[in-house]
């Protein structure tokens, strides 16, 4: 789920987990310094966005996908809905 960053107030500070990816552009992957569960993810590409797990909502129900990312690498258990976009190689695609 990606929201505008200026719309998000964190509590606490994620400890964050930076690669690079084939276009060459870091992602950074923010986990909870207590427990180190996955929370968020933030992009080279879209500085003014943050991306957070939907699992880790109080009510995940209320949000709908709208797109599925590397739909190329989705397992075959993956179960995909019909009517969202779909990005096989990402951003990039």
């Amino acid at each position: 789920m990606v929201v505008p960053a200026a719309a998000v107030t964190l509590r606490g500070e994620p400890r964050y987990y930076k690669t690079v990816g084939e276009a060459g552009k870091w992602v950074a992957r923010g986990f909870c310094a207590v427990c180190g569960r996955p929370v968020t993810a933030r992009l080279e590409r879209f500085p003014d966005a943050i991306g957070f797990q939907a699992a880790s909502l109080d009510d995940p129900t209320q949000y709908k996908p709208s797109l599925d990312l590397f739909t190329d690498s989705a397992q075959p258990w993956n179960l995909l809905h019909a009517e969202t976009q779909k990005m096989p190689k990402g951003f990039s695609s």
